[in-house]
């Protein structure tokens, strides 16, 4: 695979699922990624593959799904795939038959074709005698720190780590988490291990994550939302900042403050009134965001979208949007 794999668009929303088609095999090793410890019956293998699997679930997708309680669970899908069985392991711990996959091969193929040693090393090095550990951790931390080694690869080492010593391998979660080079999905990821470890460290690292202008405004919305799930009122005040920033786009900060609204009807409110009532944002948009609080019934909305109706000095479509809303919406209580 090339280096366009590692380091997608801020666009990108179809990453490949690396960390999740490795859990199975890492489960038993010290190098489960949180939340994959559990049998699955069937791990879709990335589109990138060399049979190319239809049936792959995005890294993105599952940032944004609120019903998996944001961690890497697997549904069955009926389109086409390899299925590994949850009881595989790396190279020659597969079986003759697992071990010619060519999916599988792919996956940990080096740019040369030859198999990948780094994961089966550092799953190796997890589990050497105290005497050893050492300069066993010295090799681990080498390889998580290495940009040669695939960023995806990177997370799940540097948490294998912690399993052994909690400070280093946090250090190196953080350090992946800031690294500005990689793609926002690889640091989530990372984020999303620390978890595992450290839950206070894991929200100032989303808090981070949210404020860095480098990656796009739907991937800092995500780290805003992931952060409320540990603190609702952080949580909020992130995606807050995220609406009150005029150099991001009004579809953007209008999603924001709609997403605001899953830690509680305040924070979304307060939102939507930053945007109604920004002088900076053409009428229309000021509009929708007042059309928005009267559909949720805060008082003082209708008022707004009446006089904005009556306001011969507005450009006329803000004044038929006004009259849309007051004419086709009814607040609800």
């Amino acid at each position: 695979m090339d280096g366009s794999e590692d380091n997608p668009g801020p666009r990108s929303r179809r990453l490949p699922v690396i960390l999740a088609t490795l859990a199975p095999a890492l489960a038993s090793t010290g190098l489960a990624p949180a939340g994959l410890v559990e049998p699955v019956d069937l791990l879709w293998v990335s589109p990138t593959c060399a049979a190319g699997a239809a049936g792959i679930y995005g890294l993105f997708g599952w940032l944004r799904n609120r019903e998996l309680s944001f961690r890497f669970e697997l549904e069955r899908r009926q389109a086409g795939g390899v299925s590994l069985s949850v009881n595989a392991k790396f190279n020659e711990l597969l079986g003759e038959e697992e071990a010619q996959n060519p999916n599988l091969a792919e996956m940990h193929a080096l740019p040369d074709g030859t198999q990948d040693p780094v994961l089966i090393l550092v799953q190796r090095l997890l589990h050497v005698p105290e005497v050893e550990w050492e300069d066993a951790q010295a090799d681990i931390w080498r390889f998580a720190a290495d940009r040669k080694t695939r960023p995806y690869s990177r997370v799940v080492i540097a948490s294998g780590l912690a399993t052994r010593n909690i400070t280093k391998g946090v250090m190196l979660l953080v350090r992946i988490a800031r690294d500005g080079e990689l793609a926002s999905m690889v640091r989530l990821m990372a984020i999303h291990e620390l978890r595992r470890w450290d839950l206070d460290v894991a929200a100032m690292e989303y808090e981070c994550l949210n404020a860095d202008e480098r990656i796009s405004a739907e991937d800092r919305i995500v780290a805003g939302e992931l952060l409320g799930e540990l603190d609702a009122e952080r949580g909020a005040a992130a995606l807050l900042a995220i609406v009150q920033n005029p150099k991001l786009h009004f579809d953007d900060r209008f999603n924001a403050a709609e997403r605001s609204g899953q830690f509680s009807d305040w924070a979304r409110e307060r939102a939507l009134w930053a945007l109604a009532t920004d002088s900076t944002q053409r009428m229309t948009n000021r509009v929708s965001a007042s059309g928005r609080l009267h559909q949720l019934g805060v008082p003082g909305a209708r008022e707004l979208l009446e006089s904005g109706a009556e306001n011969l000095s507005l450009e006329p479509e803000a004044r038929e949007l006004c009259m849309k809303f007051l004419a086709e919406v009814q607040p609800f209580s």
